[in-house]
């Protein structure tokens, strides 16, 4: 489990300015501690849903300059 001190410290790498999204429901089905923090393209389908697409899966700057694209951070949950 993180700490909010190790979240911080995590998140200190990285633009201010970046979206933050995370991996679960918003409906509160199930919770899960924080596991790991990661940085990527985020793909809005919606203003409340897309897809993420991790930075070590990235093809090229091809993938961050497609439409509707947004650096972003992911908070990834332990299950």
């Amino acid at each position: 489990m993180i700490t909010v001190g190790e979240l911080k410290l995590m998140l200190d790498e990285y633009d201010d300015n970046r979206i933050v999204v995370i991996a679960t429901d918003g409906e509160g089905n199930s919770f899960s501690p924080l596991d790991n923090v990661g940085w990527g393209v985020y793909f809005a389908d919606s203003t409340w849903a897309g897809d993420f697409v991790d930075a070590d899966d990235l093809e090229d700057d091809e993938d961050i300059s497609v439409d509707k694209s947004e650096p972003a951070i992911v908070l990834w949950p332990a299950n």
